[in-house]
């Protein structure tokens, strides 16, 4: 029996994705695309994403109101309910000790790990994911929780693109 893969994804993944990113947004696309045509492969984070991925660029002005795109909230949760890809690790008290543990722990060899990214280097740790994909600069945890923090990419490049056969 195959075995599952889990592929934790950093809030600033789905972000990138939304917000539509050049060089970012392709990648993660053709990341889900894999996903869901391997059927033991899932795409994890923590339901923290959720909160995490409140606005897209432009909704959030720094000196003024919010201008709120109609169908933001009902993108996102498009993709939180594609239960076929995407699992959540709930944020709960015994995951809130081992982030808060491995803020001291990093504390102590001179790092600044945010609560929001211990949180989800800890949820990665926790499910056994076997990569932790982010676009912030977490790469120097990564003995802290044995397993590879790297930037997205694909594992298998399309040979052709869909209109090479028409």
């Amino acid at each position: 029996m195959p075995t599952t893969n889990y592929v934790y994804f950093d809030s600033c993944v789905f972000l990138s994705y939304f917000n539509n990113e050049t060089n970012r947004a392709d990648i993660i696309e053709q990341i889900l695309d894999e996903t869901h045509e391997d059927k033991n492969r899932f795409i994890v984070t923590s339901s923290l994403s959720i909160t995490e991925v409140a606005f897209v660029a432009g909704e959030k002005a720094s000196n003024k109101k919010s201008r709120l795109r109609f169908d933001t909230e009902e993108k996102f949760d498009l993709l939180w309910r594609d239960s076929s890809i995407l699992r959540f690790v709930d944020f709960q008290e015994n995951l809130a000790r081992k982030a808060r543990q491995l803020m001291r722990i990093t504390s102590e060899r001179g790092y600044r790990l945010k609560p929001a990214d211990a949180i989800h280097l800890v949820s990665a740790e926790l499910v056994g994911a076997s990569e932790f994909f982010t676009y912030d600069d977490l790469e120097k945890y990564s003995s802290f929780i044995s397993i590879d923090i790297k930037l997205p990419y694909v594992v298998s490049r399309r040979m052709f693109n869909d209109q090479d056969f028409d």
